[in-house]
């Protein structure tokens, strides 16, 4: 899922037009905005309101209405003591109406309604930041993270509880240096030899293929094993299980997967991609912290990996 990048008063300014628009949308019995929860990860939304219909004479006049907003459904109707209520929602001119004379004896009642959440809509609700520029500090890259709901203040007015649940930011890792400078020089020249060999064999040039050829043969000599097997070995330094006792984060986030887009075009990584997550609310507003990679230890473990390969 692509990272909001909107300013916060806009966000703050149109996520309280929706929520005017959708407050508007209830007519006669007008529920209260309760609470809502966004799944981010999934792109989901579970909002749970309240609707008082008194149980008097007041019940024969007027519906219970709620918008049919495309992507959401009424999940259930319970009532007050927590036992789920049958109720006939039909479909009417665009919302989903209930006679309240079909109701229980019960004054309130909650309803849930479940749907799918565009990105437009995370971009309107909160912030994400993952630096691409780390601090160095003793052999430690330290990358700057922040994701933080907007106007969290207006919004806890309406809603008694707010959450967006799993926000996932990707922090690109930069690795390149590490190998670099770890790999035997003679071995990153066997592969920079032979990737000189595929581009003169691509050119047709007779003359520059035999050059080349002679080039690699004569650093070839000096690995000891095939060029297979010693970018395997390279790539596999680059794993979740080679790396991950290397890269920390911050509480309250979570450290996810870790992948290599660059295996498909280099021997060498070039960067790795740590995806993060967790979860705010109207307590937890905002999550502001490190992600720390030991570059120096890194390096000195691939140092120690790829030493008998020469």
């Amino acid at each position: 899922m692509t990272e909001p990048n909107i300013g916060a008063n806009a966000g703050a300014g149109a996520v309280m037009d929706a929520i005017d628009r959708l407050k508007g949308y209830f007519s006669d019995y007008e529920p209260d905005m309760k609470s809502v929860t966004y799944d981010y990860r999934t792109g989901t939304s579970e909002m749970r309101l309240k609707i008082t219909v008194p149980n008097d004479r007041a019940r024969r006049y007027g519906d219970v209405k709620i918008p049919i907003k495309e992507g959401y459904r009424i999940q259930e109707t319970i009532s007050s003591d927590f036992n789920t209520v049958d109720a006939l929602w039909q479909q009417q001119d665009g919302y989903w109406v209930l006679d309240p004379t079909d109701l229980p004896n019960d004054d309130q009642y909650r309803v849930t309604l479940e749907g799918d959440v565009g990105s437009d809509v995370f971009s309107r609700l909160i912030t994400l930041e993952a630096s691409d520029d780390p601090i160095q500090e003793g052999g430690v890259d330290q990358y700057w993270i922040e994701a933080l709901i907007k106007d969290p203040k207006t919004l806890s007015e309406i809603y008694e509880e707010l959450r967006v649940n799993n926000v996932n930011l990707t922090v690109n890792v930069g690795v390149q240096r590490c190998f670099s400078t770890a790999i035997p020089d003679d071995v990153i020249r066997v592969f920079k030899r032979t990737m000189n060999l595929i581009d003169a064999s691509n050119t047709g040039d007779f003359y520059d293929v035999k050059l080349a050829h002679k080039l690699r043969e004569g650093t070839r000599d000096k690995v000891n094993v095939s060029e297979g097997e010693a970018a395997n070995l390279i790539r596999s330094l680059a794993s979740t299980e080679n790396l991950e006792e290397y890269i920390s984060i911050e509480q309250p986030y979570r450290r996810e997967e870790i992948t290599t887009e660059t295996f498909k075009h280099n021997v060498l990584p070039e960067t790795v991609a740590v995806d993060i997550s967790t979860n705010l609310s109207l307590e937890q507003k905002a999550a502001n912290g490190w992600l720390e990679f030991q570059k120096d230890e890194y390096t000195e473990h691939i140092r120690k990996e790829t030493e008998d390969l020469l």
